[in-house]
């Protein structure tokens, strides 16, 4: 970097160097000029020698006008100057960066020194650099003379900017490779997602075909085989047979109905056109109503139906899916559950929620059943107590209805000690 110097005022410089014909730039009486005289020849004479063993550059100053008194070579040398011309500039204008200049007097006269203050100083070759100086105010028969000290430390602050670039480069880079790493794991995340899902979707297709070609396809059978023999044989039957096949007739039917009301609601909700509208509902007459729709089919087998659910309850959920969750979760505790048993209902209120536990007496389920439970890629045929067959899909439609109003649900269950399916639907308020 350049800038335009300021000469310092014109004085004689003695060929030897002395400082003894300095006097027409300093502004000195006749006393004050005798009395630096011998001051000046004394630092000359003395500590010359000293000086000049000192390993770095040394100054001494006229600090009012800033000229030259003394230099080392080491001075010289560092800016790259002749004598002649260091000793015949002002320093402070000359030497000194401009944007420094100002604080470095201003810290000078207010307290008679610097400690290694870091400034810009410029060489001969106009070509500036940094140094750190040192320096301390004396008074010399009331001249004032300031000894500087300066060592050059560019190369330290190349080295240090050169590793703070450097550092700075490593943070960049680590956030880079930070926010690569980001996606990275961003797309593996998307990917497993996606491969999750392609998995619940094989998973679903298989469920769909194994429904239609097996669970749906036998009732019709079914229906169509008692069908043709009641037909064809209905005079040659006794009254007890033909009432026999009549009920299997209507129990195979409500059955082929359950199921495809499932797999109709299922495949609606897999698709998303099964619309989700939660209102206000009274929670016991739903279940009322649920309990009324199975009484008959539990009555077959003997078992007592029973809820106690308080009136004050009052849920905000939608109508459809809430029927249906029940209507599973009941269906499938009747089945489940030997003759003369029971199914009951409870509800209780759990914060922002009511909990509604569907608890039975009937076989209850091992630790390996209860794993099954809810999973789409696990064909569940097992038998109920009166070699009722299932095949699990109410239980998936009642964990994704659940889910969609932020409840959850989940099982308790013991073998040969009945079970609870518990599920959670929020709450709008408890009267008291």
């Amino acid at each position: 970097m350049e800038f335009n110097r300021t000469s310092g005022q014109d004085f004689t410089l003695p060929c030897n160097g002395s400082a003894v014909n300095i006097f027409q730039g300093l502004n000195l009486d006749e006393k004050q000029k005798k009395s630096f005289s011998k001051k000046t020849d004394g630092i000359e004479n003395r500590f010359s020698t000293l000086i000049e063993i000192i390993p770095s550059p040394l100054v001494i100053l006229e600090f009012k006008s800033g000229n030259v008194i003394y230099a080392n070579s080491k001075t010289l040398e560092l800016f790259e100057v002749e004598k002649t011309v260091f000793f015949s500039n002002n320093f402070f204008e000359y030497f000194i960066f401009p944007e420094d200049l100002n604080n470095v007097l201003n810290e000078i006269q207010k307290t008679g020194k610097i400690e290694n203050k870091e400034i810009q100083l410029l060489k001969e070759t106009k070509n500036y650099f940094i140094s750190s100086i040192s320096a301390k105010l004396d008074d010399y028969d009331g001249v004032q003379i300031l000894i500087m000290n300066i060592k050059d430390i560019s190369e330290e602050k190349n080295d240090e900017e050169e590793k703070e670039r450097l550092l700075e480069e490593l943070r960049i880079s680590k956030e880079q490779i930070e926010e690569e790493a980001g996606k990275i794991n961003m797309i593996n995340y998307q990917l497993e997602e996606s491969e999750q899902k392609l998995q619940e979707l094989n998973a679903a297709k298989d469920k769909l075909f194994s429904i239609i070609g097996h669970d749906l396809k036998n009732p019709f059978f079914i229906i169509s085989s008692y069908s043709e023999i009641l037909n064809e044989d209905f005079e040659l039957l006794p009254s007890e047979e033909r009432v026999r096949i009549i009920n299997t007739i209507g129990e195979t039917s409500k059955f082929a109905h359950r199921l495809l009301e499932n797999l109709l609601s299922w495949a609606r909700s897999q698709t998303g056109r099964m619309e989700y509208i939660p209102t206000a509902l009274e929670l016991k007459k739903i279940v009322n109503n649920s309990l009324e729709l199975l009484n008959s089919q539990a009555q077959k087998k003997g078992i007592t139906l029973s809820a106690e659910v308080s009136a004050s309850f009052m849920v905000h959920a939608d109508k459809n899916m809430l029927d249906t969750v029940l209507r599973n979760l009941v269906a499938n505790a009747i089945k489940f559950t030997n003759p003369e048993g029971f199914v009951k209902i409870n509800a209780v209120d759990i914060d922002e929620f009511v909990k509604i536990i569907v608890s039975d007496s009937g076989i209850g389920l091992t630790e390996s059943d209860l794993s099954k439970l809810f999973r789409i890629d696990v064909n569940n045929t097992e038998i109920g107590s009166s070699k009722e067959k299932g095949t699990g899909l109410g239980l998936i439609l009642c964990k994704e209805f659940v889910e969609r109003h932020g409840g959850k649900v989940w099982v308790e269950s013991e073998f040969g000690k009945g079970s609870q399916f518990i599920f959670t639907i929020p709450k709008i308020r408890t009267f008291a």
